[in-house]
């Protein structure tokens, strides 16, 4: 991950909260399930075990805050309502370095400054699910079962960056704290670049933004 990145994905992040008018839809968090949750399908990729879907459970909103449960996308969650959940043994919602140990085995061979997986392009790939991304970018492999899908996430004031967008994006939620200290949580994004006219799939880091709304997955130690 370079720098250039970094601050890219949180531009993204920060020119969409001040550019979107605030949606009136209902938007507090929901209650969760306070007995153990039944989790999606999971796969082995590594060391780790990682479920291969976003989660779908209690609470959460749909895209677009819509009535409409579409079980490909999966719901987006606060952290609050993520470490709520009773998993089963073992599981827990990610934090940066479980994310790090994924891109390493999906193929990573450099590391930034700060230690994290600096990624190209093929192994974007490998996370990224065969559908859903615009054909005129990057294609995803999803050869090792992650299957991210470009979902999109919830920033407060409206639903940005799913399939359909210019610019698809997927982001998920860690534990981790802000490298800057803030107070903030660490995120774990794909999502496709347009720069100069071309496509690309990069995985980056952003420090959480209050009250946005990310895709959730669990993981395991294989």
């Amino acid at each position: 991950m370079t720098i250039s990145k970094l601050l890219l994905l949180s531009a993204i992040i920060a020119i969409s909260i001040t550019s979107c008018k605030k949606n009136t839809s209902e938007v507090e968090e929901k209650p969760v399930a306070q007995t153990v949750i039944k989790l999606p399908d999971s796969v082995i990729i590594g060391t780790q075990k990682w479920t291969t879907v976003n989660y779908n459970g209690d609470g959460g909103l749909n895209y677009n805050s819509s009535t409409t449960n579409d079980p490909i996308v999966g719901k987006f969650y606060t952290l609050q309502e993520a470490k709520a959940f009773l998993l089963p043994k073992g599981w827990r919602v990610p934090t940066i370095e479980d994310f790090a140990k994924l891109c390493e085995f999906a193929g990573s061979k450099f590391k930034d400054k700060d230690g994290y997986p600096d990624n190209d392009s093929p192994t974007t790939a490998r996370l990224m699910s065969t559908t859903g991304w615009k054909a005129d970018g990057l294609i995803g492999k999803n050869s090792i079962g992650f299957n991210a899908v470009p979902t999109g996430y919830y920033n407060d004031a409206a639903f940005i960056g799913n399939a359909s967008s210019s610019q698809p994006i997927t982001i998920f939620l860690t534990t981790s704290p802000a490298i800057d200290l803030s107070g903030g949580k660490m995120v774990f994004g794909i999502y496709k670049l347009q720069n100069d006219g071309y496509n690309k799939g990069v995985f980056s880091l952003a420090t959480d933004i209050t009250k946005v709304r990310y895709s959730l997955r669990f993981v395991k130690d294989n």
